[in-house]
């Protein structure tokens, strides 16, 4: 089970890398390792380490969640029923919960808390309601 979860997140890296047009000595740099050191993520035959998922997150926008999110298969009824966060206690722990950039961190506890809920959504709903807002941006 170890090896396959280490292969998909190596997938999942590879792509987010084709996607965002980089290659892998630009990601090397950012994890402060070789270009064929950081290949062996991709393949699969080696993880990363927290601190350099982490990096790589940062990097493309992300949290280690939304990588980690794709490798994983989730139980929808947890994912969907799960509970709803503490904004002011995560606040006072000093976290920045939910957040996918920088921009996302300056956002009110409301339109954070809108996120996640949008964030539990299914492909289609999130396309349904992102229609919507154009249509209604349109009137």
């Amino acid at each position: 089970m170890k090896d396959f979860f280490v292969k998909i997140l190596g997938e999942e890296l590879r792509k987010l890398r084709l996607i965002h047009h980089y290659t892998q000595f630009d990601l090397a740099i950012i994890v402060n390792k070789s270009q064929s050191s950081y290949s062996l993520f991709e393949c699969g035959k080696q993880k990363p380490a927290i601190d350099e998922l982490y990096r790589l997150a940062a990097y493309y926008g992300l949290t280690v969640d939304d990588i980690l999110r794709k490798c994983i298969d989730l139980d929808n009824e947890i994912f969907f029923n799960s509970l709803e966060p503490d904004y002011d206690k995560i606040e006072k722990l000093g976290y920045v919960s939910f957040t996918r950039t920088k921009i996302d961190a300056a956002l009110a506890s409301k339109e954070r808390e809108l996120l996640f809920h949008f964030n539990k959504l299914g492909t289609a709903a999130k396309d349904e309601i992102i229609a919507y807002v154009k249509f209604k941006r349109t009137l």
